[in-house]
């Protein structure tokens, strides 16, 4: 069997001699380059970035809750910022999260309680 010739170089050939790469340029100067001993651009490693994991869940509101959600997120519109009633829910956590203990019980006090489930 014939084999295939090999591809031509155009202008300059490398060959490795003792860990070090000479490098014969068309006008047949020698350079002697130090190969890098670093990882090669395709096996670098990369860490991916870990999401925090979601959950659904299912929540009962009155309905005149449910509307001051619809009409937080009219305003937010208004404002440029496109959320949904699930992302006004998390922004009401931060918020609630930076009350300290004795504001946050007050306004625990306030809230109405309902019947959970479907009505």
């Amino acid at each position: 069997m014939a084999s295939k010739p090999k591809p031509k170089m155009s202008g300059f050939r490398a060959q490795a001699i003792n860990g070090k790469t000479e490098t014969i340029n068309t006008d047949n100067t020698v350079q002697t380059v130090q190969p890098v001993k670093d990882k090669p651009f395709d096996v670098i490693e990369k860490t991916p970035v870990q999401k925090p994991k979601v959950k659904r869940d299912t929540f009962t509101f009155p309905e005149n809750e449910h509307q001051a959600i619809e009409s937080i997120t009219k305003k937010l519109a208004r404002k440029g910022r496109i959320l949904n009633k699930s992302e006004i829910m998390r922004l009401g956590l931060l918020a609630l999260k930076q009350l300290d203990d004795k504001d946050l019980a007050e306004l625990s006090d306030s809230l109405d309680r309902v019947k959970q489930g479907r009505r």
